[in-house]
């Protein structure tokens, strides 16, 4: 979103570019300042807002955004239909959005909130950029994908490197999964059936033998053959 929009001052702001793409002018407002307040407001929200992707709320961090280009569309469209009714309007001039196809158009694009993409040129310049920030976000939601599947499965070994460690304290083990964050004080474990916080005075963390992973297959395998018991069956 910064790259976008610092591509957008650079190709369209500062050098007041007009490119007529779906025969729009995507000059977005007839003042400078109101561009820049509008994608400093768009890329602030987006920073703001990319948090909720974390916690797995990606459609409300979506919603947000789409939320927010949709309501400043409508508000241009507004402001250029009350500027219709204008002498100068009256005196010649044109409405910027004189048909429903350029008015849908405008509100698709502001919707998206990337209407600087909209532009060739700056396309191609952002290109380099985009496409490899979008494929290292694909990768990471496969591995965080792929991480969550295998604590389902209990910790398994893939591509000989061993994915579980061991708390151990005095020699004796005191549990083992995946390390979700690890500090000097403390660190969160995830066993397969639920994360825990331990602390880590007294106490390594150590790669996970194949044996204490068998064990903890097998404390999930019975986890969830109780809980499957102890449902009620239904008519």
């Amino acid at each position: 979103m910064i790259l976008s929009t610092v591509t957008y001052y650079i190709g369209v702001v500062y050098h007041d570019t007009r490119l007529g793409v779906y025969g729009i002018d995507w000059k977005m407002f007839r003042v400078d300042r109101l561009d820049y307040i509008y994608f400093g407001i768009a890329a602030t929200l987006s920073v703001l807002t990319n948090g909720l992707v974390a916690f797995g709320k990606e459609w409300t961090y979506m919603v947000i955004l789409m939320s927010f280009g949709t309501g400043i569309a409508l508000l241009v469209l507004a402001l250029d239909y009350l500027s219709s009714k204008s002498k100068a309007l009256r005196n010649g001039a044109t409405r910027v959005f004189g048909s429903n196809a350029k008015i849908i158009a405008f509100i698709v694009v502001c919707a998206t909130m990337f209407p600087m993409l909209m532009f060739g040129p700056i396309f191609l310049l952002a290109l380099g950029l985009v496409v490899p920030a979008a494929l290292g976000d694909f990768a990471a939601m496969r591995q965080v994908a792929e991480e969550r599947a295998a604590m389902a499965e209990g910790c398994p070994v893939q591509s000989g490197r061993v994915r579980c460690i061991e708390l151990v304290a005095d020699g004796k083990t005191l549990t083992t999964g995946f390390a979700l964050e690890v500090s000097k004080e403390r660190v969160a474990i995830h066993d397969g059936l639920a994360t825990s916080i331990w602390s880590m005075n007294g106490r390594e963390l150590i790669g996970a033998s194949p044996r204490a992973i068998e064990a903890m297959k097998v404390k999930i395998a019975g986890q969830r053959e109780e809980s499957c018991l102890s449902k009620p069956e239904r008519d």
